[in-house]
């Protein structure tokens, strides 16, 4: 059997698994099926020679259901746009559709479910018509080598984890249009080799990046983030390993509360962070900006709630020259290792009045810096095991008048001719 001609079945109303796996068939028309309401779990599933479905007729089609066309790599377009009451695409109902190269869905669809176009063919997605689709299910998208071209609705509000992650022919992402969006899942977009920006500016919305979202992007070049006040967290490993990195725009992240783990860890091309409007940040994660190896001036100069700067935050950041620190008045540690490897820093100020912990290496191997000043009005700083080991240029520290010097605080600081034990308000 190659074909099924439904055109008379006028009052069809589900297509169930009758014809699943049949391998030769090669057409289905149910254009004529004005009643036709759901295409059914695995109804069409395995038919590798499946190169056309006509549901052009079917006004009433509400759902393809989980798994209905999986597998059927011949088939190259399914035309649902006049499906007007069509509402659910579910989980895996075109997977490893390898020749889907389109879709064309009316405004609506409300649900694309897990792994619905998994290791599909489509070259390009236009959801911005779609004003029911609030979130796109993990894993949706995955995997769609030839997907070029993908532009988001204004009413989304989710993109679940690794929806569009190893697209590899990934070039223009557009979320332009998406006010709605609050949350980027788990490696939404990780290994989309050829994206070259990421402009979230429009997402007022946006709260949550998730970890790894934009992970191994070799050729993303600018991220902005500009009027997104409303986002809280950048997650572990978001942009990490994306070496052609050059900017991240986070001047109005006025809500951003945390900048996860090795964020931005490897990111080669970033000359310089400013993160100077983000009032409410509390904490930098450890490793967040390590290897960072163009980075030159970092800013935190705004951010009032610091709390915490984690270990190897800036780590090997060897053409770091200066980071403005000025306000950090609530920070409470510096990691260990915070700032190891950072060859070119010169020098150091922290005030505030909070109590300090400096890690163990926190400067290890800063062979430039020559003034460290953690005095400002605090009472109280500990310096843990090696902090400054090996800067052999230092020549002066203010610390304040009480705390702790671990063994080897000051090891290899050659040139170290003066540390003084300041009270707050001393004029130095």
């Amino acid at each position: 059997m190659r074909a099924v001609d439904l055109a008379w079945c006028a009052a069809l109303a589900r297509i169930g698994r009758a014809f699943a796996g049949c391998l030769a068939l090669e057409a289905v028309d149910a254009s004529g099926c004005p009643a036709l309401a759901s295409i059914g779990r695995g109804a069409l599933g395995g038919c590798l020679a499946l190169a056309s479905l006509d549901v052009s007729g079917c006004p009433a089609l509400a759902s393809i259901s989980r798994g209905a066309l999986g597998g059927c790599v011949l088939l190259a377009r399914v035309d649902v746009s006049r499906c007007a009451a069509l509402a659910s695409i579910g989980r895996a109902a075109f997977a490893d559709c390898a020749s889907l190269a389109r879709l064309d869905v009316g405004d609506a669809l409300a649900v694309v479910g897990r792994r619905a176009f998994r290791r599909s063919g489509l070259a390009a997605l236009d959801l911005s018509a779609c004003g029911a689709l609030r979130r796109l299910r993990a894993l949706a998208f995955e995997a769609c080598a030839g997907l070029r071209r993908v532009r988001l609705g204004a009413a989304l509000e989710a993109v679940g984890g690794r929806c569009f992650g190893r697209c590899a022919s990934l070039t223009s992402l557009d979320v332009s249009g998406c006010a709605a969006l609050r949350s980027v899942g788990r490696r939404a977009f990780e290994a989309c080799g050829l994206l070259r920006s990421a402009d979230f500016s429009g997402c007022v919305a946006l709260a949550w990046l998730g970890a790894e979202a934009f992970a191994a992007c070799g050729r993303l070049g600018w991220a902005s983030f500009a009027s997104c006040a409303a986002l809280r967290l950048l997650g572990a490993r978001c942009f990490a390993r994306c070496k052609a990195l050059a900017a991240l725009d986070l001047s109005g992240c006025v809500g951003l509360v945390r900048v996860g783990a090795a964020a931005c860890c490897g990111c080669d091309a970033l000359a310089a962070l400013d993160l100077s409007a983000c009032a409410a940040l509390r904490r930098v994660g450890a490793e967040a900006f390590r290897f960072c190896g163009s980075l030159a001036s970092a800013r935190l100069c705004g951010c009032a709630s610091l709390r915490r700067l984690g270990a190897s935050g800036f780590g090997g950041c060897r053409a770091l020259e200066w980071v403005d620190l000025s306000g950090c008045g609530s920070l409470g540690r510096v990691g260990g290792g915070a700032f190891a490897g950072c060859v070119r820093l010169r020098a150091f100020a922290l005030g505030g009045r909070a109590r300090l912990v400096v890690g163990p290496r926190a400067f290890a191997g800063c062979v430039a810096l020559r003034w460290l000043d953690l005095a400002g009005d605090r009472l109280w700083a500990r310096l843990a095991r090696l902090a400054l080991e090996g800067c052999r240029a230092l020549l002066r520290a203010d610390l304040p008048p009480r705390g702790l010097l671990a063994d080897g605080a000051f090891s290899g600081c050659l040139a170290l001719a003066a540390v003084r034990f300041a009270p707050p308000g001393w004029p130095g």
